[in-house]
C-alpha cells in the first residue's frame, strides 16, 4: 500500500462551496493467487490528536477496488473535501482544523501501509451548521 497525498485548499473556493482539500493517491498489487477486492482507508491525526479531546485519528476517506486480478496493479484517487478535516467544539460546531495532519493509508487485511503523508490545511476557516457549510475567508 502506497499513499501520497497534497494539499490543495481553497483553491476556487467561494462562499458556501466546499473545496477540495487534499488530492490522495494510493497503489495496491495483488499479490497472491486470486482475484479479489480491497477496501482502502485513508486515515488522518489531526493537529494536536489526543489532546484537548480531539481524536487520535479519524477516517478521511475510503474505497472499495473490486476484482484485482493477482499481480495486477491498481491505482485510485481520493479527492477529499475540506468537510473531512473539520472537528467539532465542545458546543457541537464544527470548525476546520488547521495545522498539519497526518495521514496513511490502511487496507482490508487491517495492515497500515507503510509510508505516510503529512499536509498542511490552511487558508480557509469552515464553519459548519446544521442545515449549510459556509466558508469563512
Amino acid at each position: 500500500l502506497v499513499l501520497d497525498a497534497t494539499a490543495d485548499l481553497g483553491a476556487g473556493a467561494g462562499a458556501g462551496a466546499t473545496a477540495t482539500a487534499v488530492r490522495a493517491r494510493a497503489s495496491v498489487r495483488n499479490v497472491g493467487e486470486r482475484a479479489g477486492d480491497e477496501v482502502l482507508l485513508v486515515l488522518g491525526a489531526p493537529p494536536g490528536a489526543g489532546q484537548d479531546g480531539r481524536p487520535l485519528q479519524v477516517l478521511l476517506a475510503f474505497a472499495r477496488l473490486r476484482g484485482v486480478r493477482p499481480g495486477e496493479k491498481r491505482d485510485t484517487t481520493f479527492e477529499i473535501d475540506s468537510d473531512a478535516f473539520a472537528l467539532s467544539d465542545a458546543a457541537g460546531r464544527r470548525h476546520l482544523a488547521i495545522g498539519t495532519w497526518s495521514l496513511w493509508l490502511a487496507g482490508s487485511d487491517g495492515k497500515v501501509g507503510s509510508a505516510t503523508s503529512e499536509v498542511t490545511i490552511g487558508g480557509l476557516r469552515h464553519e459548519v451548521g446544521a442545515d449549510e457549510a459556509v466558508v469563512v475567508m
